[in-house]
């Protein structure tokens, strides 16, 4: 139990360190594209409550997006979608979420995307250029009452990916020597601090800047 404990410590640790410049000097990725690179383009995220089968009212959160290659091969994309909270909530995007929420969320955009695309289904080989777009969505469940900030980490949408020493290896040889950082694309979200205001309120981009590329 203790090294379970301790394990969750470590992950913790390396999130707050992952997720933070201040706390460390993470490395920033080149200001120019040095491997293939994912075109990106996405809705804010919103909020929608669904009638899951056999649960009852559950609330989500989504960001449709449209992945475009432009990178003059074809690529394969995995994506490795998180949501993190100020109160230190992490949240991975659910590929394989209740059809139920999917079914809600494309009736809704059924004008606009009208060939939205289950998440898992987008995973694989994304074929050239603008006429193989592909648009899906990510999806959360609700999270903590509390957190009035967010940001949401898009990887797999580039190939840039760098090896970093871990700062914690001297005091602990368990530790994996070093990290693998992955170019990926960072978005700050504020929220509004009464719970009350969250079902009315959509999320607004904050920060300075609000979209960055960071190296996670």
């Amino acid at each position: 139990v203790m090294d379970m404990l301790k394990a969750g410590t470590v992950l913790i640790g390396c999130v707050i360190l992952m997720s933070s410049s201040a706390a460390w000097a993470v490395p920033k990725p080149s200001p120019v594209p040095m491997e293939w690179e994912l075109g990106f383009k996405f809705q804010d995220i919103k909020r929608i409550t669904v009638d899951i089968p056999g649960q009852g009212q559950q609330t989500y959160w989504y960001m449709i997006y449209t992945i475009t290659n432009n990178t003059g091969k074809d690529v394969f994309y995995h994506p490795e979608i998180s949501l993190v909270t100020n109160t230190l909530q992490v949240l991975k995007s659910q590929i394989n979420v209740d059809p139920s929420v999917f079914r809600a969320i494309r009736k809704e955009y059924k004008t606009t995307y009208p060939w939205l695309e289950y998440p898992s289904k987008v995973i694989g080989k994304i074929l050239q250029g603008k006429d193989n777009a592909r648009d899906t969505v990510a999806i959360w469940p609700d999270f903590d009452k509390k957190a009035s900030k967010f940001d949401v980490f898009v990887g797999g949408l580039s190939g840039e990916i760098m090896a970093v020493p871990n700062p914690m290896y001297k005091k602990n040889k368990k530790l994996p020597k070093n990290f693998v950082l992955q170019k990926t694309l960072q978005i700050h979200y504020s929220l509004p601090t009464d719970p009350l205001n969250r079902a009315r309120t959509s999320p607004v981009r904050s920060g300075q800047p609000a979209i960055q590329w960071v190296m996670r």
